[in-house]
This record gives structure tokens, sequence and C-alpha cells, in this order.
């Protein structure tokens, strides 16, 4: 029987591709099976969502992932600034 669940690798390699192709919503959504699968989650992959939030000018999906980023225990760094700034 095959295993249906995705993994880490798998869900962020999603999450950066649904960004860049300006699907937020969709990373945004992968991004809250991530953290629920307590599979560990990364700064990488929440300033990749930073930054897609960002260039696609959705402020109010970048306090989502902001908010989702502190319950996971991590905290805006520099790179997670800049990612919100320069996007």
């Amino acid at each position: 029987m095959r295993n249906n669940k995705i993994d880490r690798n798998t869900h962020s390699t999603l999450i950066r591709a649904y960004s860049r192709a300006g699907k937020i919503k969709e990373s945004i959504s992968l991004l809250r099976e991530l953290v629920k699968s307590n599979q560990g989650v990364d700064e990488i992959v929440f300033n990749t969502l930073l930054d897609g939030c960002s260039k696609n000018e959705m402020l109010h999906e970048i306090d989502i992932v902001v908010k989702l980023m502190q319950q996971s225990g991590l905290s805006l760094g520099t790179v997670s600034y800049n990612s919100i700034i320069d996007g």
C-alpha cells in the first residue's frame, strides 16, 4: 500500500513553486499542513512565502505567515524583514 502523505522537502518545494507562481493562498494552505504535521519547519520556508506574499502585494497574507511563524516558535530575522520589504 502506498503512503499518500508528503514529506517536508516536498512541502517546501511546493510552497516555493506556488509562491513564485503567485498562488499564495495555496502556499499558505501547504504551510499549514506542514506545521500541523510536526515534520519541522524552518525559516527558509517562511521567508520564501513572505517574499511571495510581498511580491504579490498580499499584505494580509504576510500577517498570516508571520503569525504561523511565531506559532512555530520561530521569529522574524533580517532575511524575513528583507523578504517583506524587498518583495
